[in-house]
């Protein structure tokens, strides 16, 4: 691992060694005491570097020491019983007396790929490249694909069916802050409401909370954590909150939650949030007056929204809402067809629903 830090210096990019690279230094005059001045610091032995320069053995000092101690190595599973034991033990003898500034900081393992839930295989037929991959899907939702493949030792699953629904999520995602971002407004004016039955609080208490999730999950490279919350289940919460405001939802909300939902998503799907932002978002922040946080003209620049601590009986709460919605439409659907079932053939007779009675405890 250690020669991967020169190794563009000595071969240039050709794999097999046949040409000398930018560097100029051939194989042969990398004496064992030309090595030792690179990885273990020692002094330089013009004696015994008889073909290479100090100001050469420089560079490919200053490369290494750049890049060690390796932050992240990752890896397949097959390779963990060897290669990357056996790495472990050889920069435990190489770097004894430095083990603290030269032993790899952490290692990542991943199985192996699948597609649509069965092994890929050439022989039968079940094989896609990363450019039909892309031809087929497009690049940012075969991003979504790949990030919710899995994240363990299990093997990863690509799956069509992700990605095609992800064309779709995408484009309805787009229409929807077109049609929504607030604009010429003066955010100062408009205040967040606080009880607990508001579905401001309500709608700031979630992105609080998907924001520790995310940011804990980016840290882990647990990206499908960050698709299950960030896309999916921060991107099914802005059409409960703009039905639960009758249409007319709170501008100072809209914001946080776009720019919340485009810089989550921004490492994973990185084209289509820096065009939203770009294009929608910060061009509309520009007509606004009092904007309560620092906008940058790059999302990669724009920092990480500062989360505060969530509330679990306000997520509780949402859950509950959620679970009466859907029970009641599917309280609807079954009313609407009398409860049973029709015999085959048969016409579906539907009958009309004009009220709906809640029951509760107070």
């Amino acid at each position: 691992m250690a020669y991967y830090t020169v190794a563009h210096l000595l071969q240039g990019g050709v794999i097999d060694g046949s040409q000398t690279g930018p560097l100029g230094v051939k194989p042969s005059d990398m004496t064992t005491a030309a090595w030792d001045y690179v990885f273990l610091g020692k002094d330089y032995i013009a004696a015994e570097c008889p073909n290479v320069s100090e100001e050469q053995l420089k560079k490919m000092r200053h490369e290494f020491e750049y890049w060690y101690p390796m932050d992240l190595r990752v890896s397949a599973k097959d390779l963990i019983r060897n290669h990357l034991t056996m790495s472990l033990y050889n920069h435990a003898a190489i770097w004894k007396d430095n083990l603290e500034q030269r032993m790899a900081r952490s290692y990542f393992c991943n199985g192996y790929l699948m597609l649509n839930n069965a092994k890929m295989s050439k022989s039968t037929g079940n094989f896609m490249t990363l450019r039909e991959c892309i031809n087929t899907f497009g690049v940012e939702a075969s991003r979504i694909a790949m990030a919710d493949a899995g994240d363990s030792l299990d093997d990863a699953n690509f799956d069509g069916q992700v990605a095609n629904a992800a064309i779709l999520k995408l484009y309805i995602l787009e229409e929807w802050i077109v049609k929504h971002c607030p604009k010429n407004v003066d955010l100062a004016s408009k205040t967040s409401d606080s009880s607990v039955m508001s579905w401001d609080k309500i709608m700031t208490n979630e992105i609080n909370r998907i924001n520790t999730i995310v940011k804990q999950a980016y840290a882990e490279m647990k990206y499908k954590v960050v698709i299950k919350h960030a896309f999916n289940e921060l991107g099914s919460l802005k059409e409960a909150y703009l039905i639960a405001t009758g249409g007319n939802p709170n501008p100072v909300i809209l914001f946080k939650y776009f720019e919340a939902l485009l810089v989550f998503l921004n490492p994973i799907i990185p084209h289509f949030c820096q065009y939203q932002w770009e294009s929608v978002i910060v061009p509309a922040l520009k007509t606004c007056q009092n904007v309560p946080f620092e906008v940058q003209d790059l999302l990669i620049n724009q920092p990480w929204p500062v989360a505060e601590e969530s509330d679990a009986a306000v997520s509780m709460l949402l859950n509950f809402l959620q679970d009466v919605k859907s029970n009641i439409r599917l309280g609807h659907t079954k009313a609407l067809s009398g409860g049973k079932k029709p015999k085959k053939g048969a016409a579906v007779e539907e009958k009309t629903i004009s009220n709906c009675t809640l029951f509760y405890s107070s």
